[in-house]
């Protein structure tokens, strides 16, 4: 009786960490999934804003 309680219990830890493996990587997928829809996608897109990265930069530094 004791072992089968004990396989149990094994059987049930093995779940609750297959589980919790399944939803802390579905959490990552998400969070990447929404961090890469707010980031540009297109060459020109990326282009445009290192240009505007560097104008704020140039005028900043002419504040200097």
């Amino acid at each position: 009786m004791r072992r089968s309680k004990l396989l149990k219990a094994s059987r049930f830890v093995d779940f609750l960490r297959s589980t919790l493996s399944w939803w802390r990587s579905a959490t990552i997928s998400a969070s990447r999934e929404a961090r890469d829809l707010k980031s540009p996608m297109t060459a020109h897109q990326i282009s445009l804003s290192i240009s505007l990265m560097s104008r704020s930069i140039a005028r900043f530094a002419a504040l200097r």
